[in-house]
């Protein structure tokens, strides 16, 4: 998948399209999980990523967007927020991994790797010295691969959608600082 594969920040005429892949990708991502309503589901997604949500994201200056593009197909995207803190992490310079979603069809071939890693050289450019993130309890790969790459569990938060209420796990990452 790395032939034609690029990560870059997306210009502000591409949020529309960035939008409608999120939305697209986070409901392909979480329905039909155990006990999911998918049209709430939806409906959360719809709004979360609605086109001035992310236009008021993509201003913010601690916010940086990334697009995994293959052959000029947006097939993933990810968020960090520096400086962003919560109990329980540890470090003095955290940043938050917000979002990290790539289609289904892209799953295994080094897109999602790709993105962490052009997340990481951020953080690390920022002087940050912890990453952290949340993932539903129930998204054993995408847990796998936190795994993988050095992440660990260090505690758990609710997540609301519609009236039900889920486990996500809450994980870290040293990172290493020159």
């Amino acid at each position: 998948m790395n032939d034609g594969l690029s990560i870059r920040q997306p210009a502000p005429d591409e949020i529309q399209a960035l939008s409608e892949f999120a939305v697209r990708v986070y409901f392909e991502s979480y329905n039909g999980g155990p006990d999911i309503d998918d049209q709430e589901l939806l409906t959360y997604a719809q709004r979360i990523f609605e086109p001035d949500q992310f236009r008021a994201e993509f201003a913010h200056p601690d916010s940086q967007f990334f697009v995994a593009t293959a052959n000029k197909v947006m097939v993933g995207f990810a968020k960090v927020v520096l400086g962003a803190e919560n109990t329980g992490v540890m470090g003095t310079r955290p940043v938050f991994l917000s979002r990290l979603y790539t289609s289904a069809n892209v799953h295994g071939t080094g897109v999602g790797q790709a993105l962490l890693t052009r997340c990481i050289e951020v953080s690390h450019r920022a002087s940050c010295d912890v990453m952290w993130l949340t993932v539903w309890e129930c998204s054993l790969r995408a847990i796998h691969f936190y795994q993988k790459n050095g992440f660990s569990k260090i505690g758990e938060v609710p997540f609301l959608l519609g009236q039900r209420s889920y486990t996500d796990l809450l994980m870290e990452k040293p990172l290493l600082t020159a």
